[in-house]
């Protein structure tokens, strides 16, 4: 009878590491979202956001970075509007930039690639 209890403990610890290990294997649940930059000027750069939930879209904020000698420098930060479009108005120099979308609950983060001026 003993072995039968060890055996009934250990399939119920595996169980219960698999339901642990389950949710991460399969993602945290959050939706994708890309983030692209569409237009890069001396006068400023624009982009879009794109996402299967609509909710990824609006009110997310969006930080453009250049990268200077392997360091990126923050030079602006916005939100997107509703339809997940996002601009900026900052005189820009020549140089690599990148956007970034921050994470919610609900909307993973993206990094777009980078594009030069």
């Amino acid at each position: 009878m003993r072995a039968g209890r060890t055996g009934a403990a250990l399939a119920a610890c595996g169980a219960a590491a698999f339901a642990v290990a389950t949710p991460a294997a399969l993602g945290d649940g959050r939706a994708k979202t890309r983030i692209e930059i569409k237009k890069l000027t001396h006068s400023g750069a624009s982009g879009v956001l794109k996402s299967g939930k609509e909710a990824c879209l609006g009110g997310r904020k969006v930080s453009l970075f250049r990268l200077d000698d392997f360091v990126s420098v923050k030079i602006e930060i916005t939100k997107s509007n509703r339809k997940g479009k996002w601009k900026t108005h900052k005189s820009l120099r020549d140089g690599q930039y990148f956007a970034k979308v921050d994470g919610t609950k609900r909307c993973r983060y993206d990094v777009s690639p980078k594009k030069s001026l």
